[in-house]
């Protein structure tokens, strides 16, 4: 068996860690031969978890699918080409739509001097800056974040980059106020990053995936059974079993019941 889970809203807690609830009951899962997976948006740099839970997992994925945080060594693993981040680049000043950039590395962060706020001034720095083309030589690109300058404009940048982007790019609006928009490689997803990490570690059985929001879609879709987790997206809570998860454990029970052994049934 196989559980993969989405890391912030999923498993953790308050403190933005893993719970102890869940944290117990993965271990108990792999003490059981269960291959655990982490997959989340952060990049390896905030990952910010004690290395006891860290050591619950097999395989952690970060930057949602573009970057692998463990097995050592960090690193992207499907970077951007350099031409799928201009041709976004001349599509937003086509349209006339200005503003600032920041290069995710998923070890590090560079951005240019107009850039402010989240993510370049998170944690891990003192960041590189410069201009955009300068900063994409530095290290494989795991995504790039657009700031216009005006908040309102995201959606007309968000649809510059879609038009041109072809079938290079994935283009999002980042919401809860933070006025960007994100651009990744097509394929840099949860779910093609797991896919991928088993085809290479031959790794088979019965998949189960637990997230809450719509860049943990792709895993869900993989698995064999998953579930939408607390205040899930509303289009995860239509399509897959809700485990609500007030007390923090929703998690912790759900991997007690479906990694338990099932009774046999004896013929007398």
């Amino acid at each position: 068996m196989i559980i993969a889970c989405d890391l912030d809203g999923t498993l953790t807690d308050d403190d933005g860690v893993i719970s102890a609830q869940n944290a117990r009951s993965l271990l108990w899962a792999r003490e059981r031969g269960v291959t655990c997976v982490l997959a989340t948006s952060r990049p390896s740099r905030c990952l910010d978890l004690p290395k006891g839970q860290l050591a619950l997992f097999d395989c952690v994925i970060t930057c949602d699918g573009a970057e692998r945080a463990f097995p050592d060594p960090a690193g992207v693993w499907l970077p951007m080409a350099p031409g799928d981040i201009d041709r976004a680049r001349t599509a937003l000043q086509d349209a006339g739509v200005s503003g600032a950039y920041a290069v995710e590395f998923g070890t590090g962060l560079g951005h240019e001097k107009g850039f402010a706020g989240w993510p370049a001034t998170d944690r891990g720095g003192p960041f590189p800056t410069g201009p955009l083309q300068m900063l994409c030589r530095l290290a494989p690109v795991a995504r790039v974040y657009f700031r216009p300058d005006a908040s309102a404009t995201c959606g007309a940048a968000a649809d510059a980059m879609t038009t041109a982007a072809g079938e290079g790019i994935t283009v999002s609006e980042q919401t809860e106020g933070r006025g960007l928009v994100q651009f990744t490689h097509r394929r840099a997803t949860k779910g093609e990053a797991l896919r991928t990490w088993l085809d290479d570690t031959r790794s088979k059985g019965r998949l189960i995936a637990f997230g809450d929001q719509l860049n943990d879609l792709s895993l869900l879709e993989l698995a064999d059974e998953a579930f939408a987790v607390g205040d899930a997206h509303p289009a995860l809570l239509r399509r897959y079993s809700h485990l609500p998860n007030d007390d923090g454990s929703a998690v912790a029970r759900a991997i007690r019941r479906v990694a338990s052994p099932r009774p046999t049934t004896t013929m007398s």
